[in-house]
Order: C-alpha cells, then structure tokens, then sequence
C-alpha cells in the first residue's frame, strides 16, 4: 500500500493554479497507479497530460527528465469525469464523488491509527460490504457520499466505545483479509487505547 501523496499550496502553479489540493491528490494518485511514480511538474505544465504523453521537464546533470501524466479513461472515474473536472474546471463534480470530510474524521484516533497503517480503505469497505449486507437500501450502494457520511458517524466521530471500533464494525472471517489479520490489528488498537 502506498503513503498518502502529500500536496501543498505552493505546488498549484502553472496549468493546475487554482485547482483544489484534493483533486491534485487524486490527479497524483492515478498517475501513480499507471505509471508507478508521481511528479506534480507533469500537471503544472499540462494538466491534460495523458499516460502516453510525454513533456521533457527540468535537466538533471543536463539530462532532461521525461514526466507523464494519466489516462483519463482507464480510471474508475472514467473519461468524462476527468473531462469535467481537468478541463472544464467542474470542481464541484469531483466533490460530489469524493466529498470532503469534516475535519474532525482527520482528528480521529482511529482514522489515524489505520491510516498510518494503510488500512483506511480496507477498513471502510469491509465496514460497507458489512453494512449492505445487512441493512442498505440498493439506492445508497453507489452513493459514495452516503459510504461517506456512514463511516464518518458510525466509527470516527459517533462511536462511543473505542476498544470496540475494530472487533463490532465488521465479521472478520468474512473479509478477504481473514480473521487472523484483523485480530492482530485489534490487539494493537486494544494496546494503542491502554497506552493513552
């Protein structure tokens, strides 16, 4: 699992100035899934670039490097997502698919303790598939703000017994990763919770 790409202000320059650090993250998070590196410089000087295209960018030892971007179609989000909002500066359509978070989710202790473990992800949909196993109307199966808004009130901000977060969000046997796994990481939020 990779570390979180880290974005800052001062990177918005150039062809993506303006453009929310959370849309750059993601721009850099397909551009990693592609082509196995990031490098922002590739959006600064095209924000359309593809996967396949190719910009020379700054010279090391007078060697210049060749930076590429990502192609729009071969993502989740598909084509005409990016379409909108790379090129037309829809923002607010990558916000209705990836709405932002209150700020107290990133507060959490255990959003915290599974992000430094890479396992937010994993977490949230095995926490999902639990939840529409059991009770979710087929409407909000797609509706990302809706998987949103639930593990934010149910398990960072709501749930009032914190050494239960990991044992009661989901059947352990059921997931992919198997009981065994997720009995080690509950040992570990057990200790980090008597450590405090």
């Amino acid at each position: 699992m990779y570390n979180t790409i880290k974005v800052y202000n001062f990177q918005l320059i150039g062809d993506i100035k303006g453009f929310p650090i959370e849309i750059v993250r993601k721009m850099l998070e397909r551009q990693r899934e592609q082509i196995g590196t990031t490098d922002i410089r590739s959006f600064q000087k095209n924000r359309a670039i593809g996967r396949n295209d190719e910009l020379f960018g700054d010279t090391i030892l007078g060697k210049s490097i060749i930076i590429k971007g990502f192609t729009w179609e071969d993502t989740v989000e598909g084509q005409s997502f990016w379409d909108d909002v790379i090129l037309s500066r829809q923002f607010d359509k990558f916000f209705e698919k990836y709405p932002r978070l209150k700020d107290k989710k990133k507060e959490s202790l255990l959003y915290k303790f599974l992000n430094k473990r890479h396992l937010v992800q994993k977490f949230e949909k095995n926490v999902w598939n639990c939840y529409h196993r059991v009770q979710c109307d087929e409407k909000l199966l797609h509706d990302w703000s809706f998987k949103q808004k639930y593990m934010y009130n149910r398990f960072y901000h709501n749930f009032k017994q914190t050494d239960q977060h990991i044992v009661r969000a989901f059947t352990w046997c059921d997931t992919a990763e198997g009981y065994n796994f997720w009995s080690i990481i509950d040992t570990k939020w057990r200790k980090l919770l008597k450590s405090k």
